[in-house]
């Protein structure tokens, strides 16, 4: 076995997974992302927070100080009624999984998403980029999201 299969156990950390477990680790982390968007988009708010771990953490950083939120609650009280009643799509592209063993892994996905929200909300619609830092724990045989961070790069807003 390679050093870049393996790491040392002397220094207290597990052995890196072998390529069959790390190619399925990583499937199993793009079908969650993939769940994860569509709940958002399709606004499924009680399943979408069945994804995430009890000790779940979020960060929305835009332009200006960064929205931290400590539980998924709080994070779903956000969301709902700022994207609730109007239309999203929400896309990752190029996802940068790190499979640090065979029940927690992390990634960087590349996201770009569109939002056209409700008409009473009286808010722009905008079209964004960015990045999503996530960290993932298997809990029970199923991954959950640690830690969500999402931070842009370019927002337009007012289109549409």
């Amino acid at each position: 076995m390679s050093t870049a299969e393996s790491q040392p156990t002397t220094t207290g950390l597990a052995p890196r997974p072998d390529r069959v477990t790390r190619l399925i680790v990583i499937d199993e982390i793009r079908a969650l992302k993939a769940r994860y968007l569509r709940l958002l988009d399709t606004q499924q708010w009680a399943e979408l927070a069945t994804l995430f771990a009890d000790d779940a953490h979020f960060t929305l950083a835009s332009f200006g100080e960064p929205i931290v939120f400590e539980s998924t609650a709080d994070w779903i009280a956000y969301m709902a009624p700022l994207l609730g009643g109007g239309t999203t799509v929400h896309q990752v592209h190029q996802g940068e999984i790190e499979v640090a063993s065979a029940d927690w892994a992390s990634a960087c996905w590349a996201m770009s998403d569109y939002v056209i929200p409700a008409a009473a909300s009286g808010r722009d619609p905008f079209h964004g980029h960015g990045h999503y830092m996530e960290q993932y724990r298997r809990v029970d045989g199923a991954w959950q999201i640690v830690d969500l961070k999402l931070s842009r790069l370019m927002l337009n807003t007012g289109i549409g």
